[in-house]
């Protein structure tokens, strides 16, 4: 082999073994393909025109054409091997004139809107006079005749469809018509896209077979009102409403950034397969949705945003957990988009059990209420009292005298632990030393059964908002921590109450009976000398040391 004609020669001699290099050059080259990212791909097609022809099924598999493009050879070189696209994004793009490709193996195909940039197109039609600067009132009538050309020529291969214009647009009917003969289609994503009432029923009929549909500010027919012979409608006559359509649906997702557009989420009632929902929107429709009839019998995961859960109450929790443990129920974030603000699942592994194992709370592994500020501390007793295969449990507060009165904690699968434990007594209350030592031990013997834990964070609650007389756990073991000798299990410990602050035999402690702890994060002691000894002690053991008032890790 010419190794000036290939620069992974060297790779070729190690890599290859006796069996391929009994092949040709042709299958050779594409074993190597299959071993090398995008742009080393692209590298060695660049060699000569041999290489480039054996890599071109692997260079032209997935293609995104943004921008206004030249008419030069790059263009010209992807009509060659148009026939190789898979994978197909049009991202603020325009054809230019004469040019057309017929992309007919496409799988998925990503039809992003055209944006107008004034300054842009000036200076792209200076520099390429030949490229005509689109007027806005032709721009989406060209746009539309080019997607649906695409559209059409991927009708037998094509089972991901996404569709983006510009702005809030009514959907052309040859479009639906190219929809509707895309036999093969599953996923289909449409944004700013408005349906005509007369073309519902072609609309309906078009995306009939869908699994699983996006549907993003604009506006859906109810399909409910449709009569099959309506007058003004463009279907034919023979072209009847299916008598349930979207009968395969297993996953939606209902986005609008105006509530008025938002599409009821009854028009999916009778789709049994239904398993999976996105709702941008919640309130008491989401809440019914879930203490309800249960409209779909194979509803596993239910993502919302957070505001449809933040202010239910403990007894409306109660009911969910009670009724629904065996879905997912999560939560985003509005500002920050983060993904289980509120969550309640089960392993998927249970899918193999009995299927009445999915109504009943036993079954509840995640619990994550951190964003619900109305729930009480009894509610974390109870979690922590009656669901014995709990993993993980992220709740704001639980109080000392709830732990003391309630019943002993079974979940002893617990792997992560995020709550705060307030530890002040009530005012009538004996106040002494000694009953606090006495009560403090027992919420340790607690902690003590969870031999699984793994993370244990214990200040979930801003210091600021709590009262002068606010007491936390102290893990000292003056304070009783040696009970905790048995979460040999441990990796991460947060915790910021600090009474006297800790000392060496604390920390030399936590590393002799922790041997797998790698993270704590506290300020340790309140004096600098007696901390920067601790911290210094704790990273000689290969233990990082996070200060939360400092927030910087060592």
């Amino acid at each position: 082999m010419d190794t000036a004609a290939t620069p992974t020669a060297d790779m070729l001699s190690t890599t290859l073994s006796h069996r391929d290099r009994a092949l040709g050059m042709e299958e050779i080259r594409r074993s190597i393909a299959l071993h090398l990212d995008s742009s080393s791909i692209i590298a060695c097609a660049c060699v000569n025109r041999d290489w480039h022809a054996s890599f071109a099924p692997f260079v032209y598999n997935t293609i995104c054409l943004t921008g206004i493009p030249d008419p030069c050879p790059p263009m010209l070189d992807l009509k060659e091997h148009q026939h190789w696209v898979l994978d197909l994004t049009v991202k603020d793009f325009v054809f230019p004139p004469g040019m057309s490709l017929e992309f007919r193996c496409l799988s998925y195909l990503a039809l992003l809107g055209y944006t107008p940039r004034p300054s842009r197109d000036l200076d792209t039609a200076r520099r390429n006079p030949t490229i005509p600067l689109w007027p806005p009132q032709l721009l989406s009538l060209s746009q539309w005749s080019c997607w649906r050309g695409l559209i059409q020529d991927a009708q037998c291969t094509l089972r991901t469809l996404i569709i983006h214009p510009s702005f809030s647009e009514v959907m052309t009917v040859p479009i639906l018509e190219a929809i509707r003969g895309c036999v093969h289609l599953n996923t289909l994503e449409l944004k700013s896209c408005n349906i005509r009432q007369q073309d519902a029923t072609l609309f309906w009929n078009a995306i009939s077979r869908i699994k699983t549909l996006t549907w993003r500010n604009g506006v859906l027919p109810d399909w409910r009102l449709i009569a099959a012979d309506s007058p003004g409608s463009t279907s034919s006559t023979t072209d009847l409403l299916p008598r349930a359509p979207l009968s395969r649906l297993y996953g939606l997702s209902l986005i609008s950034c105006d509530d008025r557009n938002l599409p009821d989420i009854h028009l999916f009632g009778h789709c049994q397969d239904l398993c999976k929902i996105f709702l941008e929107e919640g309130g008491d429709e989401c809440l019914a949705l879930f203490s309800g009839p249960d409209l779909w019998p194979q509803l596993r995961e239910v993502w919302v945003w957070n505001r449809a859960f933040r202010d239910l109450s403990d007894e409306q929790w109660r009911q969910i957990i009670s009724s629904q443990a065996g879905k997912r129920i999560e939560s985003f974030e509005t500002e920050y988009n983060i993904l289980a603000a509120v969550k309640l699942s089960i392993d998927f592994v249970a899918r193999t059990r009995p299927m009445e194992t999915w109504t009943r709370p036993e079954t509840l592994r995640v619990v994550d209420l951190m964003v619900c500020t109305r729930l009480s501390s009894a509610l974390a007793q109870e979690i922590l009292s009656s669901l014995p295969a709990l993993e993980y449990l992220r709740f704001r507060r639980i109080r000392v005298m709830d732990i003391i009165e309630g019943q002993e904690w079974i979940c002893r699968n617990l792997r992560e632990l995020y709550i705060d434990i307030d530890m002040t007594l009530r005012q009538d209350q004996d106040q002494s030393e000694a009953v606090f030592h006495s009560i403090q031990r027992t919420v340790f013997q607690r902690l003590s059964t969870l031999t699984q834990l793994r993370t244990l964070s214990l200040h979930q609650v801003n210091r600021a908002n709590l009262s002068p007389t606010y007491r936390g756990l102290d893990l000292t073991l003056r304070a009783g921590m040696d009970a905790l000798e048995s979460l040999t299990k441990l990796c991460s410990l947060s915790h910021a109450y600090l009474d006297r602050g800790m000392e060496l035999a604390d920390v030399e402690w936590m590393v002799r009976n922790w041997p797998e702890l790698k993270r704590v994060q506290s300020s340790l002691s309140h004096l600098p000398s007696t901390r920067d000894r601790l911290k210094k002690y704790l990273n000689d053991n290969n233990i990082a040391v996070e200060d939360p008032s400092s927030k910087f890790v060592q």
